[in-house]
């Protein structure tokens, strides 16, 4: 059973019922929703097709919403992409039309109004390179330093240069308004920068009944890396995007900011989602390459709780396949992750002693697993950061937090009725643990509860089964 989840981004390839089902059975923990594509009829449809999946395999699984956020994307071609070739003239305009090997439209105006000459653009993640030679409202004449093949919709990041001036854009509110219409359990902003971009989607919530939603922070830019702990503080959890990261900064330095980033989410009690280009060669072929095994790898052993699916299930040949390898190198990766020791002792209440020591009690009896009743999965959580080697069973009232524990490393949620006494539900807990084959008789177990029944946990209570 592996510990580390697994998010994966829903697609032409795999949006009906039999593959979703191949990829839930194969460690699919939670499914991403791209707004950059698609239409709301589209979306609609999958999350009604992916509720439908989860109750009736009954298994957790989380509904993630990625906004679009403050970028910039390209328009459509007439075969769906062109050759750029080096030297060549490339015309952005400002009005919509099926782009050519000469000019494409562009989504927004701001980078009309913003861009001078001698500014870099690039696209495709990077691998295509422009340089400004001239510049209007009509259009930006441009020369292509770096080509390639270039496809439709494919975002545009100009380093250095900011291009909007309010976070929240009022297409992002629809599609928030959207999301929370059909309960999503998680929303992942794009192009956070800091802990005001947060505050202010975090306000947007609020004022629309929306408190409950996780919000999820993708860092990327050098701006976003330089706030990164506020922006963590402020968030419940980080996705390190490194797509666009490694365009906005040196990609030579994207090692180091992924096990930075890692560490700090974890030292402040949050998750991480490790995302980009993992399984990326698998979107034509059965097999990963050997530095695509190895990436995943390194991310759990960096301390991300999760990994990321994108093209690979989105628009793959088999992305069943793909869920199905992704958690066999994390469940072997799982071996050999270290203590981690780096979580931070500052702010620490009851709740957090006690689940600190209950994964040191699991550790010292070797105990066959962790129990926890929670309403809110704040227990889980703060004990799924400690990175126990035993499994955590989860159990709560709330269908939303069973749901929404879905993507916490070593967590396996379950729904439990409310009991009146406290033995009662301890014994229940026990007895579902059982029940699920994760325990057997004579099996120690590490119990957390809050006493009265209610009340945030502030009580360990160890059992044999």
């Amino acid at each position: 059973m592996k510990h580390t989840k697994i998010v994966c981004t829903i697609g032409p390839s795999s949006n009906n019922d039999r593959t979703l089902k191949e990829m839930i059975k194969n460690g699919m923990n939670v499914a991403r929703l791209n707004m950059s594509h698609g239409s709301y009829d589209e979306h609609l449809a999958t999350i009604r097709r992916l509720k439908n999946l989860r109750e009736r395999l009954k298994v957790p699984l989380g509904v993630m919403i990625d906004l679009k956020g403050p970028e910039i994307r390209i328009g459509e071609f007439e075969h769906g992409y062109v050759e750029l070739k080096k030297n060549q003239e490339f015309k952005l305009v400002n009005k919509k039309i099926i782009g050519n090997e000469l000019e494409v439209s562009v989504s927004s105006a701001s980078l009309f109004e913003r861009v001078k000459p001698k500014q870099k653009l690039l696209l495709s993640d990077g691998s295509i390179e422009l340089i400004v030679k001239e510049t209007s409202k009509q259009g930006i004449i441009c020369s292509v330093l770096v080509g390639g093949k270039l496809w439709s919709n494919k975002s545009i990041n100009a380093p250095g240069l900011k291009l909007f001036d309010s976070y929240l854009s009022e297409v992002d509110k629809l599609d928030i308004l959207f999301g929370l219409s059909e309960g999503m359990d998680f929303l992942a902003i794009s192009f956070v920068q800091s802990e005001n971009d947060v505050r202010a989607v975090r306000e947007f919530l609020k004022e629309n009944n929306g408190e409950k939603v996780q919000i999820i922070s993708k860092v990327e830019s050098a701006k976003g890396v330089k706030n990164l702990k506020n922006i963590i503080k402020s968030s419940d959890g980080i996705m390190i995007a490194r797509g666009d990261l490694g365009v906005e900064v040196d990609y030579v330095k994207l090692p180091h900011i992924q096990k930075l980033m890692a560490r700090q989410a974890v030292e402040y009690g949050k998750y991480a989602i490790c995302a980009t280009q993992m399984l990326e060669s698998m979107i034509n072929n059965s097999k990963p390459t050997r530095a695509e095994v190895t990436d995943v790898a390194n991310a759990v052993l960096d301390g991300c709780g999760a990994v990321m699916l994108s093209g690979e299930t989105a628009m793959g040949g088999n992305p069943a396949l793909c869920v199905k390898v992704m958690n066999l190198i994390v469940s072997e990766s799982e071996k050999y992750i270290e203590n981690i020791q780096y979580v931070d002792s500052r702010n620490v209440d009851m709740c957090k002693s006690i689940c600190d020591s209950s994964v040191e009690s699991a550790k010292k009896l070797r105990a066959a697993a962790i129990l926890t009743v929670t309403n809110s999965g704040l227990t889980a959580r703060q004990i799924s950061i400690k990175r126990p080697k035993q499994i955590i069973v989860a159990y709560t009232p709330s269908r939303e937090v069973y749901n929404q524990m879905s993507i916490l490393f070593g967590v396996e949620p379950f729904i439990i009725e409310k009991e009146k006494d406290i033995d009662g539900l301890l014994l229940k807990a026990r007895t579902k643990a059982k029940e699920h084959g994760i325990v057997k008789n004579g099996d120690l177990v590490v119990q957390t509860i809050g006493i009265p029944l209610g009340e945030k946990t502030n009580a360990i209570k160890i059992n044999i089964i």
